[in-house]
């Protein structure tokens, strides 16, 4: 009996440690890198257009330029400072595309100059890929 019980007991945390991992590896969020885009010129320049006609705050995926549309994103946000597309995100963490805006993008550039900020990661056409973690 004390062997049917350890055994059914190592069962149940090897299936809970695989499901951590696998929630971890799913879930949780990443960089990107440019190679895992096929036009990056085309995204900055769907974003800049989205920027440009005035939308603020979220944008249904109906009115998304193509190049972004087939990104398939969570959620797409335009701020005066730039257009946020977040491909993926869980609780508090996500990770995304940022487009600055030319003010902001010297910002980043600036933090991004002291490596102590790993929040963003630029992929080039001045797109970045950001992580937020909690």
């Amino acid at each position: 009996m004390r062997r049917l019980l350890l055994k059914i007991f190592a069962g149940v945390l090897l299936f809970c440690l695989g499901a951590a991992l696998w929630l971890y590896l799913t879930f949780y969020p990443h960089h990107y890198a440019a190679s895992d885009f096929e036009d990056m010129e085309a995204i900055a320049y769907a974003a800049d257009n989205l920027r440009a006609a005035g939308l603020r705050g979220s944008v249904s995926r109906d009115y998304l330029p193509g190049a972004i549309w087939n990104l398939k994103p969570e959620a797409v946000r335009v701020y005066p400072s730039g257009v946020l597309i977040r491909l993926q995100g869980f609780f508090t963490y996500e990770s995304g595309l940022y487009i600055p805006a030319p003010e902001a993008a010297k910002k980043i550039e600036t933090r991004l100059n002291g490596q102590a900020d790993r929040t963003y990661e630029p992929l080039g056409y001045g797109v970045y890929s950001y992580k937020v973690e909690g």
